[in-house]
């Protein structure tokens, strides 16, 4: 017997979420580093007398010898609503 195209395509389907939600349960989302980089964020932010943008606070992250993008930045700054 053959299998149909549908239960071909729902079992790859049905694989694709098991390896999306993997991320979760090994903790890579929302992990200790992205905790400790919010901190980071908060702490430069009003060490600066909350004039830093995201620009600068990514190339202070930087120097501290965080890898992080200035995207990232910009989503957890909006986030917990910081603007300079």
């Amino acid at each position: 017997m053959e299998k149909n195209i549908f239960e071909e395509l729902r079992s790859k389907k049905d694989t694709l979420i098991a390896q999306t939600h993997k991320a979760k349960e090994f903790g890579w989302i929302d992990s200790e580093r992205e905790k400790e980089i919010i901190d980071k964020i908060k702490e430069i932010f009003i060490n600066n007398k909350e004039r830093y943008g995201y620009r600068r606070i990514t190339l202070e992250l930087r120097n501290q010898g965080y890898n992080v993008n200035h995207k990232k930045v910009y989503r957890i700054m909006v986030k917990l609503g910081l603007k300079p």
